[in-house]
């Protein structure tokens, strides 16, 4: 008794099967691996545009604050840079067997000097950056600002907010 003459269907069922385990298989080989779609890198936020959305600048105040912003980005990088290397060198004297405690708070200081500088400039920028924007652009400035030195919001100049825009800052704001 030969099962496939008795019964015709298994045959079909099986070559059913196979096409079916083949598709699948071929289709999660094909999206999983982005051939079909030529996936784009993410698009980074070039900077000044998240002031131009949010501000709502028009297109003069928008030069305006690129030039403020590669001012800025002159003179923060190299203050940046400086304290990453600070940072580094710090990190380096703490994890010696034998730390030398002069040294750490001489780097602590540098850094500190480094930070001062950076601070500075952040507060120069933002002061540049007022003078172009209208009093409603003003108090959106300080809420982003506000938001980017994780503030809860409460200084003066703020909005109504709740001193968090992005998930982060809520994150943050749960954790203390």
């Amino acid at each position: 008794m030969n099962l496939f003459k008795k019964y015709r269907v298994i045959p079909w069922v099986l070559a059913f099967l196979g096409i079916v385990t083949v598709s699948a298989v071929t289709a999660y080989i094909i999206f999983n691996t982005g051939i079909l779609t030529k996936e784009k890198p993410a698009r980074e936020a070039q900077p000044g545009t998240i002031f131009q959305t949010e501000l709502s600048l028009t297109p003069d105040q928008n030069v305006k604050v690129e030039r403020i912003n590669s001012s800025y980005k002159e003179t923060a990088e190299p203050v940046i840079s400086a304290i990453r290397d600070k940072k580094t060198e710090l990190l380096d004297e703490l994890s010696k067997d034998q730390t030398d405690t002069n040294k750490v708070s001489k780097i602590a200081n540098e850094l500190y000097t480094e930070q001062k500088k950076l601070q500075k400039a952040n507060i120069n920028q933002f002061l540049e950056l007022k003078k172009v924007c209208n009093p409603e652009q003003t108090k959106r400035l300080s809420q982003i600002y506000s938001e980017l030195y994780g503030c809860s919001g409460k200084g003066k100049g703020q909005g109504q907010g709740m001193g968090h825009r992005h998930r982060w800052g809520q994150q943050r704001k749960n954790n203390q």
